[in-house]
């Protein structure tokens, strides 16, 4: 990555101290309880103890994403220890690192005030806070980056850090790649070069980005563990067991009974599907200008082009839940800002949008400042943030769970993921990373079901009994059936063994977040 010239530095640092602004103003969401303890931003401490302990992503556990995030969170957290804020930060890195990005694209394609005021007002929404997991987040840097390379007709590079997304989620980077190969394929037939030496030199970057991460990797991870994670199994598996898709699970989001205009003008459905149309015109726009534009031009129509293919392809095969709209939303930014430089009616679309999108946030902002005034942090609760309600059911929880501790009995979290084991004392710890449909290994299950068997106390959390984590796998109702509920809240059950087993060996917290 180049360094950006003057004015896209100004740029960067502008939209960088907005992503600091952003993690300050969202801390109740990035740091809510329940986001750690019992969902997918837990989950990225507990692989890291998995891979501790001895076990090998799709080898020892079911594990969706690449392993370049875990070889990056590995050493963020050797280094800044392996918290709920480490983790954070290491977020707040990478989303700075697609502020870089948005910069450098802002001033090489000069997308004007109009792309820039699209930059800085739908910056929120195309940086999850918190993302669900570091391979999101370190997945936009990458191609945020390579598109970036991409509108300064630097292919080559583009094509090494889509490689590298690659090895991060075995998705998009693909699409991507593909299309940014026949491009490049396209040009030097055109410009009589379609030879194998010119070829090669394009290729090089990528080639040595594949060489050397699946070296190190596969010495890291073993080379069974690199195939299995470059390839989107794991993926395809859990999108066909739970109905993902845009026309599946996805539907809630852009329709659902009942709906009326107000949700698509206070929320960011509006803007998305607005955006979505909008980039599907232009990319098909765009195909036109590539034959007629060359150098800087040409290269900023192939991007818009590229943003349109990609975001057709993750409305068509990515889309997962209807929590899933912000996986790419600055693919529509990019291509959007881009666009506006051909011309005054693109650029005034540019300007709708970027109202759509400051409108679009009405209900986040509500629910961020209901979250400001309901919740808080607290040292019983590692720090992270819940409501009071919250926090006094699961002290009784915990109390319930030291008891057990004290009689030299186990304790066990019976959930979907999160990483409350590693976070609070007295549970044993994980022995899964997602106990979900399609994804979790059998092996998964039965490590699960014999660590039921030696415990005496079971603790489910409100988040798995909606899942449902029950009745996914009748095998996990039919272990409590030697238990017999003891307490119960609005967020949590407890049950106790009404045989009481042998006395538990409770493994050693070897890697985790220190205790509270």
């Amino acid at each position: 990555m180049n360094v950006p010239r003057p004015r896209s530095l100004k740029l960067a640092v502008l939209l960088c101290l907005e992503v600091i602004a952003l993690n300050i103003i969202f801390l109740p969401s990035t740091m809510n309880f329940n986001f750690w303890a019992f969902d997918d931003q837990g989950a990225n401490l507990v692989v890291q103890y998995l891979i501790r302990a001895g076990y090998r992503p799709t080898v020892g556990f079911g594990y969706p994403y690449g392993l370049l995030p875990l070889l990056f969170g590995r050493i963020w957290f050797d280094a800044f220890g392996a918290t709920p804020a480490a983790c954070l930060a290491a977020m707040a890195l990478c989303a700075a690192l697609v502020a870089w990005a948005l910069a450098r694209i802002a001033t090489t394609a000069r997308v004007g005030l109009p792309g820039i005021a699209l930059f800085v007002i739908a910056l929120p929404l195309a940086i999850p806070l918190p993302a669900p997991n570091l391979a999101h987040v370190l997945e936009a840097a990458l191609l945020s980056n390579a598109l970036a390379e991409q509108v300064a007709a630097r292919r080559g590079r583009a094509l090494a850090l889509a490689a590298a997304a690659a090895f991060t989620k075995p998705s998009m980077a693909y699409v991507y790649g593909f299309v940014l190969l026949l491009l490049m394929l396209w040009e030097l037939r055109r410009d009589g070069q379609l030879k194998l030496r010119p070829l090669l030199r394009v290729l090089l970057p990528a080639i040595v980005t594949v060489a050397v991460l699946g070296a190190v990797l596969a010495v890291i991870y073993t080379p069974s563990a690199v195939f299995g994670t470059l390839l989107p199994i794991a993926g395809m598996s859990i999108y066909s067991s739970n109905h993902f898709g845009f026309f599946g699970a996805g539907r809630p989001f852009w329709y659902f009974p009942g709906v009326h205009l107000a949700y698509y003008v206070g929320t960011v459905a509006g803007f998305w599907i607005g955006s979505t149309v909008w980039l599907l015109v232009c990319g098909a726009l765009a195909a036109r200008r590539i034959r007629q534009s060359s150098g800087e031009g040409r290269a900023a129509a192939e991007v818009v082009l590229c943003c349109a293919i990609l975001q057709l392809s993750f409305v068509w095969l990515f889309f997962g839940g209807f929590f899933s709209w912000f996986y790419y939303l600055y693919l529509l930014l990019i291509g959007a800002a881009i666009a506006a430089t051909w011309g005054p009616s693109y650029r005034y679309v540019a300007c709708i949008l970027a109202l759509m999108a400051a409108v679009g946030q009405k209900a986040e902002l509500s629910g961020l400042y209901h979250a400001w005034r309901a919740t808080a942090p607290s040292p019983e609760m590692a720090n992270l943030w819940a409501s009071p309600a919250e926090r006094s059911e699961w002290t009784s929880v915990l109390g319930i769970v030291q008891a057990a501790r004290a009689q030299a009995a186990g304790a066990t979290m019976l959930d979907v993921e999160g990483g409350a084991e590693l976070l609070f004392p007295g549970f044993e710890m994980p022995v899964s990373l997602y106990l979900v449909p399609g994804l979790a290994t059998q092996t998964d299950i039965s490590r699960k079901l014999t660590q039921l068997s030696d415990a005496s106390v079971v603790v489910i959390p409100a988040a798995s009994l909606n899942n449902p984590v029950l009745s996914n796998w009748p095998v996990f109702r039919r272990a409590l059936d030697q238990y017999r509920m003891i307490w119960k809240g609005d967020s949590f059950q407890v049950y106790r063994r009404t045989r009481m087993p042998g006395a538990a060996t409770l493994p050693s917290r070897r890697y985790g977040p220190a205790s509270p």
